[in-house]
């Protein structure tokens, strides 16, 4: 909940799922993707792990980004939620700006990704990189 109000004060539209199932649901049914999903790992009857991994076998990796947060903070678990299909990992207690830096971060990949960001320019800074 506080999460919510965060996002919402930096202009975020915010749809919460109290669980995964509801949040599939609301996938299957909504007429219009979420640009990003952040996910819980520890979530009642189905974990995040489970989520993601349900959510992959619905929409390719390259459709909706989706940042994991969880308390869980072992290596084990973060290649355990990477390996399930999430694009990033973060673990709890977090730091609000960092979140909204990766949030901004996988948007942008996205946007890169689906060819809505110049791409000539891109293409140029590559050049220049390598």
């Amino acid at each position: 909940m506080v999460l919510e109000g965060y996002l919402k004060s930096k202009g975020y539209l915010v749809k919460q799922c109290l669980n995964g199932f509801d949040a599939l649901d609301y996938l299957r049914n909504t007429e219009v993707l979420p640009d990003i999903i952040l996910l819980d790992v520890m979530m009642p009857g189905m974990s995040g792990y489970e989520v993601s991994q349900k959510l992959r076998a619905m929409f390719p990796h390259q459709t909706i980004p989706v940042i994991m947060l969880s308390a869980k903070s072992s290596e084990k678990d973060v290649i355990k939620g990477l390996d399930s299909g999430v694009h990033d990992y973060m673990s709890k207690p977090f730091k609000a700006g960092e979140l909204i830096a990766r949030i901004k971060t996988q948007l942008h990949l996205m946007k890169t990704w689906r060819g809505d960001v110049d791409t000539g320019a891109t293409s140029k800074l590559l050049e220049k990189v390598l």
